[in-house]
Parts: structure tokens; C-alpha cells; sequence
């Protein structure tokens, strides 16, 4: 593999790639493995209305990473933000620069959108992906990310109802 790696805006022809590195990606963090497929990539990134978007990074003309992200409004500044959903980078082709440039083809973005933040969250547990982050300038923000899953969700949502009008 050589050093030189190439960062694009995913097409929806990278939908199984994306898929398959995803899955990889929750494997390796404890969530389950096949709960993305090239359809769902395809409905959810490049349907009528997506709900993010993604960058791939090549290299050897092959995906080797990706960063799916979307717009926000940053309330605490008063203007927009990007939100890092993911950073994913193959094992094999860690350490050759392709999280950086997949961060700084990221932070291009946030600036031409005006962007006046780029916010993610990452495990306490992946003291790797911490130290990189670090090394960009990125600062431990000691904030919660709280999550509910999709039964909780359901319950919270049927307790009692408020008209409208």
C-alpha cells in the first residue's frame, strides 16, 4: 500500500464499502455486526431525503476509510456545526495519514459552510482514537452522550399525549 491517500465525497456506488466498514466498525466497538447493508447506506445517505453524508478515504485506488457526518446547529455558538457520526480507518492502513486527511477534508467542509464548530464523541475506552483527536487540537469537552434505545424510545414517546393545536 503506498502512503498516498485520497479523500472524496462518497458516491452511493461506494454503498457496500461503507456497509461493510460500518459493520467492521461496530464489531470492533461491541455493537453488532451486519445491521448495515448496502440498501440502508443507499436509503439513508443518498435517498430523497438523507440523513447524512459521508467522505471516503482511498488509497491504491480501494476504500480504506470513511467519516459520515452531518449539518447542526451549534446553540451554544449560534451557528452551524458539522457532527462526526464516525471516523473509520482499516487496520492495515492506520498510521499512513488517511484519519487526517479524512479529519481535514471534514474540517474543509465545516468552513465552507460556515461552520463555527466540528463536535463528536468518542469512547472513554478508545484511548487511541483520543490521542489522535488530541494531536489535531480537538479538547476534551468532559460532556455526556446519552443515548435510547429504540424500545425506550418507543415507550417515552406513547406517555401521555399533548394536543397541539
Amino acid at each position: 500500500m503506498t502512503d498516498r491517500v485520497i479523500v472524496r465525497p462518497a458516491r452511493e456506488t461506494d454503498a457496500e464499502a461503507l456497509a461493510a466498514m460500518v459493520n467492521h466498525l461496530n464489531v470492533a466497538t461491541g455493537l453488532p455486526d451486519g445491521v448495515h447493508s448496502a440498501e440502508t447506506v443507499k436509503r439513508d445517505a443518498f435517498g430523497p431525503t438523507p440523513l447524512f453524508e459521508a467522505l471516503i478515504a482511498e488509497a491504491d485506488g480501494r476504500p480504506v476509510g470513511y467519516a459520515y457526518f452531518q449539518s447542526f446547529y451549534d446553540s451554544d455558538r449560534a451557528g452551524p456545526g458539522v457532527l462526526l457520526l464516525d471516523l473509520y480507518v482499516d487496520d492495515a492502513a492506520r498510521g499512513r495519514g488517511a484519519g487526517r486527511a479524512l479529519m481535514a477534508a471534514l474540517a474543509r467542509t465545516a468552513k465552507t459552510r460556515g461552520a463555527v464548530s466540528m463536535t463528536w464523541g468518542v469512547l472513554d475506552s478508545n484511548a487511541g482514537a483520543i490521542a489522535f483527536y488530541e494531536r489535531l487540537g480537538a479538547r476534551d469537552v468532559q460532556a455526556r452522550i446519552f443515548e435510547i434505545s429504540a424500545k425506550a424510545l418507543m415507550r417515552l414517546a406513547d406517555e401521555g399525549r399533548i394536543e397541539i393545536d
